[in-house]
């Protein structure tokens, strides 16, 4: 298992399940309450690049499980950020990976990621009480 900071994507790289990345992921989760219990968060969902197509089941179950929990955590929401990086769950789009890991230089990758996140943060931001319960 990868020893960085934050479970994701590396993880899936070096072959850890996803029991132990949903594990690590809670633990995160749990740190972060204890040292800051009112400050909202979101998980965003780990990319499945083409590189990682063997292990996407992997990528698929760390998502569902951080997506299911973070309807039942406090201050913990989830954002799918699969919709950026495939035209319908079977097309992943290709020529946004030159090297099918990382995105292109010039992709509009990174602009799409913002579109879908910045209004979910805003309503975040604005609230300020708490993370909507909606799903994204």
């Amino acid at each position: 298992m990868a020893r960085g900071v934050l479970p994701g994507s590396n993880d899936i790289s070096v072959g850890a399940d996803a029991d132990s990345i949903t594990d690590r992921t809670k633990q995160l989760i749990q740190i972060l309450h204890e040292k800051s219990p009112k400050t909202l968060f979101y998980f965003a969902s780990i990319q499945e690049p083409l590189e990682k197509r063997e292990r996407w089941d992997v990528v698929e179950a760390v998502n569902r499980r951080m997506e299911h929990d973070s309807h039942q955590a406090v201050n913990v929401g989830y954002i799918d950020l699969s919709t950026v990086l495939f035209d319908n769950r079977d097309s992943a789009r290709e020529n946004l990976f030159p090297d099918r890991l990382h995105f292109r230089p010039d992709s509009t990758a990174d602009a799409k990621y913002s579109k879908l996140v910045r209004p979910i943060l805003t309503e975040a931001w604005e609230s300020a009480t708490s993370l909507p319960k909606s799903n994204y």
